[in-house]
């Protein structure tokens, strides 16, 4: 395996895809979401079965790096998406190390089959050692998704050049890449640094223009849109295969796999408090939800994302989120599930919930968050969109 490689491992994001429990100072990749060890715990440690302490890269914004693992650290002063993430490191990298080899890895994947990713990695690693002009891209089967980019390969080998790389394809583009045999893309890459950085200049260049890209220049964009989508790009691409066994948990209902539920299918989590940008207290948000009626004491935000009319209460240490119809019964208050199916729940410190005829969804209650959203809300790509600007989603429920 090559002596000049080094590892980027990203761990940026906006905390939004299991919001709450992720949120901006406490990012997916640092929650312990499957066991005591964070999912970037578990990333440093496959980077460290491939290289050396010393060639390991954690890019990640102000305040996340620190006690993350033993690895070298580069600060991301503001989030900017994969290309200017990806660029500055690299460009880092190389100013040292000319010859470098870089292996960058997402910090939020959970890996079913560390032996087995570790063997494909390596095979990848001898391969690109002799193909200078090469990006190397990974994909596991299956359908196409707007949640993963879809790369065609040119064989059914294990390891074959690429015919077209589609970034979140478009419904209308799926069946088509379904029928050429396309992969869902990893993201995981693997290039000689300096070719990324020539590749990028090229890019970035303007008519007339000799001046190299600074990555002060690099648009925020993923890299998948800033390079690999582009034709002129694509005969540099090469795909390895690799088998079904990493998985970004990149929604709530993707949590169902990997923890226990009870006998109604419900799951449940409590964490200890640990934020520390507070959610603004102010009125309740409505986010395609309909009327409801809510009793609160001000301490949390309320937000309801999709839902039917329900009755809220959130006083003290004690929710109470009842999704009956009209006109039933008051029921005797317990910190518990009542009547409930196939619901996701989460506490967070010292409060007490009671959720009543739920199906499915999502309960979150935190010391200053009561969130409630439905199955089909949690689990589209409408859920990170109904979060980026809270401000001007308010609404009254009554």
């Amino acid at each position: 395996m090559s002596d000049a490689l080094h590892v980027v491992i990203l761990a940026g994001g906006r905390g939004q895809r299991l919001w709450p429990w992720s949120r901006k100072d406490r990012p997916k990749p640092f929650l312990p979401l499957l066991n005591d060890s964070s999912l970037l715990e578990q990333t440093i440690h496959r980077a460290l079965q491939l290289t050396s302490r010393e060639k390991v890269h954690l890019v990640a914004g102000p305040g996340l790096i620190d006690g993350a693992g033993p690895c070298q650290f580069i600060e991301e002063s503001v989030g900017r998406n994969t290309a200017p993430a990806i660029v500055s490191a690299v460009t880092s990298i190389t100013e040292r190390d000319p010859e470098a080899m870089i292996l960058v890895f997402p910090a939020d994947h959970h890996v079913e089959d560390p032996d087995r990713y570790l063997q494909v990695m390596k095979e990848a690693i001898d391969d690109a050692d002799s193909a200078e002009d090469r990006l190397w891209l990974f994909g596991s089967e299956g359908p196409s998704d707007r949640g993963f980019g879809s790369i065609v390969p040119a064989s059914l080998e294990s390891v074959s050049p690429v015919l077209e790389f589609v970034e979140k394809p478009a419904a209308s583009d799926r069946a088509r890449l379904d029928e050429a045999g396309a992969l869902r893309n990893c993201g995981v890459l693997l290039f000689r640094g300096r070719f990324l950085l020539e590749l990028v200049a090229k890019i970035l260049q303007q008519p007339g223009d000799s001046r190299s890209s600074g990555k002060e220049q690099i648009p925020a964009l993923s890299l998948d849109h800033l390079l690999l989508s582009r034709e002129q790009i694509q005969p540099h691409l090469m795909v390895s295969r690799m088998d079904p066994i990493w998985h970004d948990l990149g929604s709530w209902p993707a949590l169902r796999r990997w923890h226990p539920v009870d006998e109604q299918e419900n799951l449940r989590f409590h964490i200890e408090t640990s934020v520390i940008e507070r959610i603004p207290s102010g009125s309740p948000i409505c986010v395609r939800a309909a009327a409801s009626t809510v009793e609160s004491d001000g301490l949390r935000r309320l937000v309801l994302v999709g839902t039917g009319a329900l009755k809220l209460v959130s006083s003290g240490n004690r929710v109470i989120v009842d999704m009956r119809e009209d006109g039933e019964g008051p029921i005797e208050f317990s910190d518990a599930l009542v009547d409930c199916q196939q619901l996701i729940c989460l506490v967070e410190g010292d409060i007490l919930l009671q959720v009543i005829s739920a199906r499915g969804g999502l309960v979150a209650v935190s010391p200053d968050l009561v969130l409630v959203a439905t199955e089909d809300e949690i689990g589209s790509a409408r859920w990170r969109d109904a979060l980026k600007d809270p401000g001007s989603l308010e609404g009254e429920i009554r």
